[in-house]
């Protein structure tokens, strides 16, 4: 039996009339706020998307000193420059641009920002976060060390940056202080075993250049420092190398741009420490493709020709005849040099055997003088994984 009583919906219609009759004022009030109010945030949209139209039209600035700065919109370039100037004052904060930045677009800019200026060896990167409210935008920072040893630790980096300047002749032309400035880094830095150092500095400029340990990123922010304190243009490539995370650089000397690797010229042989790699110095695209990938090759300027340390150097061998007058000519500039090795690169036919040679020009350097006495044997190292680039190791006698 239903004991329930009976609900007529008249009776509810009827409250409900009752209910709005009486509160008309509060929700016609109510609808008129929110229609305010979308009002209001629809014209916050109009002016932001008018604003936006206006600054992406505007033609991005172009800086000859910073190359993937000019890879980036006007937009993206008001950015980078707010963020340039947080850090120049390890300020916590940038300061705010009425701009929404996606993630994507913060990453990309970050990026491109310490590859131009590897300065910034002390900004904690993996750190840096984009805070965005409604149609605004700034940049929170933090650093590796405080205010106070970040300024002592500038000072080292540019006394550094001194030495390794002094160590350059003053007559030289701009390829020969480029090989002077590259060497100064790989005889006094080696690659950091990630085993046994433990430092956040080992993929800057600082931990290479002061430090004297870095990884390959650490070693092309160094580079490109030695390079720029120097009046040569330089830009930090980021890619992979035998499929493994890799940096390096490109440099433009002569009019045209080339591949360099101090990383992987850095032999660092704990029984060799003298001896010098320059396998992968001034390399043409062709040649630097067969074991590096770019991240992005659309944007790096072409590479179309060899400028190698053994074309500068002439040690470049494409004949069994060249290759007896080259290796006496550089046997004896390292004979009297007294130095222990010598480089080539063996462009020739798989089938010779360049050995006998060799050891037979050795043989008949001792033959024509007395100054020193080479003996006939050598150890040769390959300075790279794709040519025949290499450093000959030969022994003097009573050495």
């Amino acid at each position: 039996m239903n004991t329930g009583k009976n609900v007529n919906i008249y009776d509810i219609e009827s409250v409900s009339l009752r209910f709005i009759g009486k509160n008309k004022k509060l929700i016609i009030t109510a609808v008129v706020i929110i229609l305010l109010f979308m009002a209001v945030n629809l014209c916050i949209e109009i002016n932001y998307a008018y604003k936006l139209s206006k600054v992406t039209n505007i033609v991005p600035e172009y800086r000859l000193d910073k190359f993937y700065y000019n890879y980036l919109s006007y937009r993206e370039q008001l950015l980078y420059k707010n963020i340039a100037g947080a850090i120049d004052t390890c300020a916590e904060y940038s300061e705010t641009l009425p701009y929404r930045y996606t993630v994507n677009e913060f990453n990309r800019v970050v990026k491109y920002l310490l590859a131009d200026n590897p300065e910034y060896f002390y900004v904690n990167a993996s750190s840096a976060e984009l805070l965005s409210t409604r149609n605004k935008s700034r940049i929170q920072l933090t650093y590796l060390n405080t205010p106070e040893e970040i300024e002592d630790m500038r000072i080292e980096l540019n006394m550094a940056l001194d030495a390794a300047k002094m160590s350059v002749d003053e007559n030289s032309d701009e390829f020969e202080r480029e090989i002077a400035l590259h060497d100064y880094l790989i005889q006094n830095c080696t690659f950091a075993d990630i085993n046994q150092v433990k430092s956040d500095f080992l993929n800057t400029a600082y931990g290479a250049l002061v430090m004297g340990k870095a990884y390959s990123d650490g070693y092309a922010m160094a580079l490109k420092m030695l390079y720029d304190a120097n009046n040569i243009f330089s830009l930090v490539v980021y890619g992979t190398a035998n499929n493994q995370p890799h940096v390096w650089n490109m440099v433009y000397i002569g009019q045209r741009f080339y591949h360099v690797d101090a990383s992987w010229n850095d032999a660092d042989l704990p029984f060799e420490s003298e001896l010098m790699f320059h396998g992968y110095f001034n390399l043409s695209d062709d040649m630097i493709w067969r074991d590096h990938k770019p991240e992005d090759k659309s944007i790096l300027p072409s590479a179309g020709e060899n400028k190698t340390y053994y074309h500068i150097n002439e040690t470049y061998i494409d004949n069994l005849v060249s290759l007896e007058r080259i290796v006496n000519r550089e046997l004896l500039e390292a004979g009297y040099a007294k130095r222990n090795y010598i480089e080539l690169y063996l462009d020739l036919e798989d089938d010779v055997d360049y050995y006998e040679i060799i050891i037979n020009v050795i043989k008949r350097i001792n033959n024509l003088q007395n100054d020193f006495k080479l003996m006939p044997v050598y150890r040769d190292y390959n300075a790279s994984y794709t040519n025949n680039a290499m450093t000959l190791r030969v022994f003097y006698e009573n050495e």
